[in-house]
């Protein structure tokens, strides 16, 4: 079971890739003191910044010491395997789904200077705060953000 919790974490990484968080929670102020001490800017009452540094493609510091939350957070269709309500290939797809659509709405949004190097939260932040101008401008973006919050909603489910 370590394996696929393992293989699962690898495949998505959304958790710290800043796809899904603007901010890696810390627990304590020893938990600050450790993110600080490891070059993370770390938000009063928020966390750490996403994406995490350490994170490329997996995450750079895993056997290292690192802030409480990277070993504790578990996403919804981990903790519904690891309760035994799905199983490794459901977990799969939902994964695989959101994956999906995410990379989808990063490769569109690219076509747009304004979003380069942008992560799906940035993109989605931004297409919250367009202008009635915008809107036509950024339609399609618009259009893949339905789709990506209902992915959500069924990743989260």
């Amino acid at each position: 079971m370590t394996e696929e919790i393992s293989k699962l974490c690898v495949t998505c990484g959304m958790c710290c890739d800043g796809s899904l968080f603007r901010h890696g929670h810390l627990f304590d102020q020893e938990d600050i003191d450790l993110a600080k001490g490891l070059g993370l800017e770390v938000v009063e009452n928020e966390g750490f910044k996403m994406p995490c540094k350490f994170f490329d493609g997996k995450c750079s510091i895993w056997t290292s010491e690192k802030p409480k939350i990277c070993e504790k957070y578990f996403c919804k269709p981990l903790k519904r395997y690891l309760n035994g309500d799905i199983d490794f290939d459901e977990a799969s797809i939902k994964v695989k789904n959101l994956i999906t659509v995410k990379e989808k709405m990063l490769i569109e949004s690219r076509q747009f200077e304004e979003f380069n190097g942008f992560t799906l939260v940035q993109v989605c932040d931004k297409l919250d705060n367009c202008n009635p101008e915008n809107l036509k401008k950024y339609g399609f973006l618009h259009l893949i953000r339905l789709d990506l919050n209902t992915k959500l909603r069924n990743f989260f489910d």
